[in-house]
């Protein structure tokens, strides 16, 4: 079982948490731009429909839900069925036509899927820059840092010496002893 980073106690360094964020700035950077390039090809890809379809398509619902009530009734029933079939075959053409199954999706079919050019002019120089930045961390040199050394720092020593005012030691014990 590999060990997380977590549990062995290790820590990555300033130099990899860095080069860890710039690298997901680029991921997400290529994400999105891959996502705003494949809506502008659909876009693209897909004609217009034709408004003379919608027309008709719409026309024809309207006829086939009168017609399916008509049809439905005790009186005129056949001759309704019979004009029924008609127009959902008439409508079932138009709907081929449009590249849709039901007429339900027409609104989805017809809402235009443009990318605003700002948006997507943003997102190619996002990925420019964050390709620049990760390349730029990742080329960074980082100075090995340096053995500490045994010796106490001057600043150190000079805040002992102030706590001690020779004959009175400061005792910073929770309990002082009974002796003082």
């Amino acid at each position: 079982m590999a060990e997380d980073d977590s549990t062995s106690g290790s820590k990555p360094s300033w130099h990899e948490r860095e080069i860890a964020q710039a690298l997901q700035r680029l991921a997400n950077a290529r994400a999105n731009l891959a996502t705003l390039e494949e809506q502008v090809d659909a876009a693209v890809d897909r004609p217009a429909p034709d408004p003379a379809d919608l027309a008709r398509a719409a026309e024809l619902q309207g006829e086939a839900s009168k017609l399916i009530t008509k049809a439905s009734g005790r009186f005129g029933g056949s001759s309704a069925r019979t004009k029924l079939e008609v127009v959902q075959r008439d409508l079932r053409v138009v709907l081929d036509r449009l590249g849709v199954e039901r007429i339900e999706d027409l609104d989805v079919a017809t809402t235009p899927t443009g990318v605003d050019p700002t948006v997507l002019d943003f997102a190619r120089r996002e990925c420019a820059q964050a390709e620049q930045a990760f390349l730029d961390v990742a080329a960074m040199v980082m100075p090995d840092a340096e053995p500490e050394s045994d010796e106490p720092d001057a600043e150190i020593i000079a805040a002992e010496d102030s706590f001690a005012d020779g004959e009175d030691d400061l005792d910073l014990r929770i309990e002082p002893s009974a002796a003082s």
